[in-house]
């Protein structure tokens, strides 16, 4: 699965929620770790591939959580679009959920002490997103890039494109000062 990324402060966030099929083991680590669900401001996703979204019905249903994701991603998914989590190419299901929130590139998300930056940073996906939080200088980059390695692209689905728009968003986080990076998937930078 992905990593699942939280938020501590006063309005506590669950960045991406991973596949559907650990999403009790996503709900125990955060239990474990002393975040109950029901405390979450809400849930987060850095893009709709059901690696990141797979939980986001489960923790919608059981705790009414809404939903932020970019705008061009939201409305597909809301729409029910055929191309949206992109399920059959990880055999991962997603069930349906909706997105409360659409976001926009430079949009703050206020946690209480701290605010966090969206950033649009296609490339992966059309409307795959970063957060940045300027005071710590600290990064969730999702899958743009990993630990000594780029983010996967697919060029059949997201067009020969993304290989420029990645290269694009890449440059445009090189040039912000960032001190720690949490990728979706892989060990922190």
């Amino acid at each position: 699965s992905a990593n699942c990324i939280v938020i501590q402060d006063d309005q506590p966030f669950l960045v991406d929620t991973g596949f559907g099929s650990d999403v009790l083991r996503t709900e125990k680590l955060l239990t474990d770790a002393g975040i109950l669900p029901k405390q979450l401001a809400g849930i987060i996703n850095t893009h709709y591939h059901s690696d990141h979204v797979g939980g986001n019905h489960y923790f919608q249903q059981r705790y009414a959580l809404p939903i932020a994701a970019h705008l061009w991603e939201g409305e597909m998914v809301n729409h029910c679009d055929l191309e949206s989590c992109g399920s059959h190419y990880l055999d991962q299901p997603v069930e349906q959920y909706v997105v409360q929130q659409l976001l926009i590139d430079e949009q703050e998300i206020l946690t209480g002490n701290s605010a966090l930056q969206v950033l649009h940073t296609p490339g992966h996906t059309l409307g795959h997103i970063a957060l940045y939080e300027q005071k710590q200088q600290i990064l969730i980059c999702g899958d743009l890039f990993q630990y000594n390695d780029v983010g996967w692209l697919n060029i059949f689905r997201e067009g020969t494109n993304s290989v420029r728009r990645s290269y694009e968003s890449l440059e445009r986080l090189a040039k912000l000062p960032i001190k720690l990076a949490y990728p979706g998937h892989g060990r922190a930078i």
